[in-house]
């Protein structure tokens, strides 16, 4: 039986988030659900993001703040946050993004109805923009028609689910060892590998609101010399590995399609090599 009310550990990840990092933080504080430890980490920021966040730690003392001179990347920046979680259950809080007040409670409370055997909560997101106006909705039921259960074959094709929206089971990021900090950003990698043991549930309801501007990590996901762009192929070959199925092998030969189609696109002709050849080896395997 679980806890009625696990803590839950709140990672609050800033880089150059100045504009932002106030109302990210005042959204935890507005949460509905009370056992709650706020982890801040500052990943070598430029602006004055680290004043804003000192003025917040007056107020609040008991919160926990990793400050790093330099960056450390996303990745490592997070798993430093993780090393002092004690929660049973983790979110990932970008500090542009915003937390709706029934966030955590939701969560929790779909978590422990759903079971164990449920490592990731996620739902619908509002998209807003630097100046918080509403701009756009990030509903995962346009992308698939499945939202929760076994996810593993469908995160292999679509990026179905926003970052931000997740609520992740500490022990799942345990087993995992956290983020891999080999590379340049971390959902794909988390999803396809924590789906592979775990199942995914669904809160259908906008908790997030997640905040679009031009200094967002993700857009430069596909660009000329993109370091995600490589990250992806690598988690493509982790995929090679995990999968077990024809079915799961045909996801990733789709997957293969995309990201060749981008290399292509982005003139990353040496990627598209790496890629040309691991598409060869998906169309030997689903012809033995």
């Amino acid at each position: 039986m679980e806890k009625k009310n696990p803590l839950v550990s709140i990672i609050c990840l800033c880089h150059n988030h100045e504009t932002y990092v106030r109302e990210a933080l005042i959204s935890v504080l507005n949460q509905d659900y009370a056992s709650i430890e706020l982890i801040i980490v500052d990943d070598g920021s430029t602006d004055k993001s680290v004043d804003k966040i000192e003025s917040f730690l007056k107020s609040n003392p008991l919160v926990a703040f990793i400050k790093n001179d330099l960056p450390k990347g996303n990745c490592t920046a997070f798993n430093q946050g993780l090393a002092k979680c004690s929660g049973e259950f983790v979110i990932d809080l970008a500090a542009d993004d915003v937390l709706c007040s029934q966030r955590v409670s939701k969560g929790v409370e779909s978590m422990i109805r759903k079971g164990v055997s449920y490592g990731v909560n996620h739902t619908m997101a509002t998209l807003i923009d630097s100046n918080g106006k509403v701009i756009g909705l990030h509903d995962p039921k346009v992308i698939n028609k499945a939202v929760s259960g076994n996810l593993y074959q469908v995160l292999i094709e679509k990026f179905l689910i926003s970052a931000p929206t997740m609520m992740m089971r500490k022990s799942v990021l345990d087993e995992l060892g956290g983020y891999d900090e080999s590379l340049a950003y971390e959902d794909f990698d988390f999803w396809v590998k924590s789906s592979r043991n775990h199942l995914y549930d669904y809160t259908d309801e906008i908790l997030i609101k997640k905040r679009i501007h031009k200094e967002n990590y993700s857009k430069k996901q596909y660009s000329y010399r993109s370091k995600q762009m490589y990250s992806t192929y690598y988690i493509c070959l982790k995929i090679l590995h995990l999968n077990q199925s024809r079915e799961e092998f045909l996801s990733l030969k789709k997957r293969l399609k995309y990201e060749i189609k981008k290399c292509i696109q982005y003139l990353n002709f040496k990627l598209l090599l790496k890629y040309t050849r691991l598409y060869i080896t998906i169309i030997m395997k689903l012809r033995k």
